[in-house]
């Protein structure tokens, strides 16, 4: 005696794979819109950069490099 059984598939709707290839193509993004210009943002302010920069030299003074190449040479060694 044979039973037959019926497969159910696990998938329901469109899938992964379409929700990503719709999203690919939306032209809606949420990041861009018009009016808004791009290129202001600023998380440091230049004093922020400086002391950032000291404090690399300072390391580099403190530890050392191995290998050091000319330009960082003509960085932080005096003149």
């Amino acid at each position: 005696m044979t039973e037959k059984t019926k497969q159910t598939s696990r998938r329901k709707g469109r899938g992964r794979e379409a929700r990503l290839k719709d999203r690919a193509n939306s032209s809606n993004s949420n990041a861009i819109w018009p009016g808004i210009e791009g290129g202001l943002y600023q998380p440091l302010t230049a004093r922020d950069v400086e002391k950032v920069h000291q404090a690399a030299l300072t390391i580099v003074e403190q530890t050392g490099i191995a290998d050091a190449t000319e330009e960082l040479l003509d960085l932080v060694l005096p003149r």
